[in-house]
This record gives structure tokens, sequence and C-alpha cells, in this order.
């Protein structure tokens, strides 16, 4: 299930700025006609004009009693039903809950609403707890209803929708989603937690130019808060951004008055710095029993162990299926199966196939770094000369690109 993201900013472009209403009955209505697999005009029949159903779906109007009655009768749904605060206060416990960093426990039953805002509030819950293929499914149920969404709902959609993303290993994409709340405000813990995922998204891509723009003010923004743990965890992506800048001293000495660091990131930062100056040997010590510790770690591990050439460690990790849902980890993993035990496919039409043709290149810099020192040690041992350019080009556009992405 693809998430498009030219579709959302189609829908957001049509979003309006409605009055709130007594109850969403405009969303119920149409939850229900596409349950019972009818259209506008089926749904219509009997009861009023098209534009006029198109328009109380929409939340335009609110129906009057005697139409009430009728879409009752013809879609057996109660109308009428009084409103509750229950699904505001389910959500702002969960977004709460995750601003802090705390287990989540919410029984769905609780979220079982037809109207759209029960909906957003299943695709934020299970988005959050890991639960990634029945949240691409509620995404799905929830696109016909996002034009209507108010400024907080938005907040929610993008940051859930940003999250997915994100899981998927499209990170431009999350990037670019979460830009679409425009102009940008940490007003709130959502509002905090954005601006949060956006400069952790920059540092993944090398956005050298919002990450210069906007860390430093964020970071003081949070500490004024006394937000400090979000502070933190912004301070040990701007570290592992940075080791690709600095010397080895510079970085312990910056690793020894970071003491909010926790030890597991300290190793990932000290194994990262290794790896990237090619003491691989000295790299995978380092994170050794840790690998299945973060998406990080695995990505690390995974192109440490492929240097050293290490082929039962990196065995167990491939066949763990870790972060499955993650396509560009899916793809290296492949890769580094074909190349070491399946020997199905060759490498070079692995990467001429599924890289160069079929799938996009990667947004996270150190996978696009990966893929070109595989590309180019294949395709050059084999004489392939006009591939690896090709290659070559490919990959230096996308970091430009990715270095300049719209902020």
């Amino acid at each position: 299930m693809y998430i498009h993201i030219g579709f959302i900013k189609n829908q957001l472009r049509l979003r309006k700025h409605l009055p709130t209403m007594q109850q969403d009955v405009g969303s119920i209505l149409k939850h229900h006609r596409k349950e019972m697999g009818l259209t506008l005009e089926e749904g219509a029949e009997g009861i009023c004009s098209v534009s006029y159903l198109s328009k109380v779906e929409n939340n335009l109007i609110h129906p009057s009693d005697k139409y009430i009655a009728l879409f009752e009768e013809k879609f057996k749904v109660d109308l009428k039903e009084k409103p509750s605060r229950l699904e505001e206060d389910i959500i702002d416990f969960i977004i709460n809950k995750h601003f802090y960093d705390e287990p989540i426990q919410v029984d769905l039953k609780f979220m079982s609403g037809l109207d759209y805002k029960s909906k957003l509030n299943q695709l934020m819950y299970l988005t959050i707890t890991n639960q990634v293929e029945r949240a691409k499914k509620q995404y799905m149920e929830l696109m016909p209803y996002i034009k209507n969404l108010n400024t907080k709902e938005l907040k929610l959609f993008l940051y859930s929708m940003a999250l997915l993303l994100t899981k998927e290993g499209r990170l431009k994409d999350a990037f670019s989603v979460l830009n679409l709340d425009m102009p940008y405000k940490m007003d709130c813990y959502l509002g905090c937690l954005m601006m949060k995922m956006r400069i952790m998204l920059a540092t993944k891509m090398n956005n050298h130019p919002f990450i210069l723009l906007n860390y430093e003010q964020v970071v003081a923004y949070l500490i004024d808060h006394e937000y400090y743990h979000i502070a933190h965890e912004l301070k040990y992506d701007y570290i592992v951004y940075l080791v690709q800048f600095i010397t080895l001293e510079n970085l312990e000495y910056m690793l020894d008055k970071s003491l909010h660091l926790k030890d597991e990131q300290k190793k990932y930062v000290l194994a990262r710095y290794h790896f990237l100056n090619g003491s691989y040997e000295e790299a995978y010590p380092i994170i050794q029993g840790l690998e299945l510790y973060d998406i990080n770690f695995y990505n690390l591990s995974i192109q440490i162990l492929n240097k050293i050439g290490d082929k039962e460690a990196l065995k167990k990790l491939i066949s763990s299926q870790k972060y499955k849902d993650n396509i560009q980890m899916n793809l290296m993993s492949s890769y580094l199966n074909e190349k070491y035990f399946s020997r199905r496919l060759t490498t070079t039409s692995f990467i001429k196939n599924q890289i160069m043709k079929i799938n996009d290149l990667p947004d996270m810099i150190d996978q696009l770094h990966f893929w070109y020192e595989e590309s180019l040690e294949n395709f050059k041992a084999h004489g392939f000369y006009k591939d690896a350019t090709q290659m070559g080009h490919l990959i230096y556009r996308k970091i430009r690109d990715l270095s300049l992405t719209e902020y």
C-alpha cells in the first residue's frame, strides 16, 4: 500500500476552515455510504440533490431534522447521538505519552467511532505504536476526509504520515509532509515533536542549510520551556550528524561533555565515526550485541559486517527481518543476501534492476554511500564503466537534492 504525497497535497489544497458543528454528521454519512458501496448519486436518491449530500458530507452545511430522519432511515444510523469528548481526551493522552516517551496502552474500542475524528485518532495511535500495516489501512480509510481537517487535526495527520513514511525509509517525503503545515509553530507538544522530527530527518539527509538555520534556536526554545528530554534527543542527532566533519579528539571531548547521552548512544556515535573513517575492525566490537537496538544500529551493523566480510553475523542479522517495513533496509538486506548466500542474481544485475531502474535511491546519506561504493566496485570489476558513471551521477544528484530539500 503506497502513500501518495501528491494526492495528500491536492487534498490539503481543498481543505476548508469550517465552523465547528454540534456533531460530525457529514463524515458519518460518508462512512456509511462508502460501506454500503453507494455513489453520491445513489446515496442522495429519494432524499435530496447530489450537491446537497456532497455539501453535507463535507461539513459545508448541517442538514435539517427532516433530512437527518431520511438519512438515518436510508443509512441505518443514529445521527442524533450526543457528541462525546472522549475521543479528544484519548488523543491528548496519546500525544502527551508520546511526547514524554512513555508506554501507550489504549483499547481501540474507545476510538471506534465512524466519524473522521475517530479514524484520525486510530491512525495516530497505530502509527506511534508501530502497527505499520494497520496504520496504512487506516490512512486509506481517512483519505476521503482530510480536506476537512481543522488545524489540530491537520498536525495530527501530517505527523502520523511523517512517522509512517520514515518507517518506510522515505525520509524526503516525510520531511516534505511536515513542511505542509506552514507557518510552522512549536506552540504545543505536537508542534515540538514535528519540529524535532524535521531536524532529525535533516541530519540523516545532510540537509545542511536547514540544520544551520534551525538547530540552535529550536534547542534553545526546548530548554527555555524545560523540554529537556526532547532537547537531549536532538543533541544526539546533531552529534551523529557532526561525526563526519570532526576529529576523534573533538568527538571524544564532545561525548565527555554530553552527560545526557545513554551509553548505547555514545557507542553508536563512536562506531559510526570509525566506520566513516574506514576503521571497520574497530567499529564493530563497539556495537556488537546492540545490532538490533534500533534501525540506526541495524543499518550501521549491516554495513560494517559487509566491509569486514563476517558472513555468519551478517546472515543472522538479515534473517531477523527486524525492519521489514523499511523499503531501503529490505533492499540492502536482499542485496547482501544475493551477494553472500543466495547467488540467484549477480550483484551487478541487482544494482542495475532494483536500484537504478525499479526503486528510488535512499534518502539516508549513509545508505547512499553504501550503494555508491557497492556499484562502483561491482561495475568496474566487470568493465561496466558506463553504468558506474551513470550511477555516480545519479547519486551525486540525489545528495545535492537532499541537501537542498525545501525548508
